[in-house]
């Protein structure tokens, strides 16, 4: 089969529109602890193992060494990469940021859950918006 039989086209144009959308659909989300570094790590990978999320450590990333604290996983059984990095806030010894980067948006879909679900965190960014008391559409 040479590349200009349509079918064997259409199969490589499908894989090369997948691998370029693949970064499109990755995700960045931060959120916010109100325990220090310490705990806030022993309790996300608890809470993630306890929620049935399945990873590989790939690599642990020291803050010395690496600038940051965390470490970047394998999701199972897709293979694709999640990172996880938390950040103590310098003004709050008992407040911790955590940045969460998924290459799938699944992953990132099953982690929030977890963060702000089962550990009541709060998504950095994101915001309520208050009730007015008023019906909506307002005419």
């Amino acid at each position: 089969m040479s590349l200009s039989h349509p079918i064997l086209r259409g199969v490589l144009a499908a894989a090369l529109v997948g691998v370029l959308a693949s970064p499109l659909l990755a995700e960045r989300r931060s959120y916010e602890s109100a325990q220090p570094v310490g705990q806030t790590v022993a309790g996300v990978i608890d809470a993630l193992a306890a929620a049935g999320v399945q990873f590989r450590v790939e690599q642990v990333f020291n803050e010395q060494r690496d600038g940051k604290l965390g470490f970047s996983a394998a999701m199972l059984p897709s293979g694709a990469i999640c990172e996880l990095s938390f950040h103590a806030d310098p003004g709050n010894a008992s407040r911790t940021l955590i940045k969460v980067f998924t290459q799938e948006a699944s992953d990132g879909r099953r982690i929030h859950a977890v963060l702000v679900d089962r550990l009541h965190m709060r998504e950095v960014g994101v915001y309520e918006i208050p009730e007015t008391g008023t019906e909506w559409p307002t005419r």
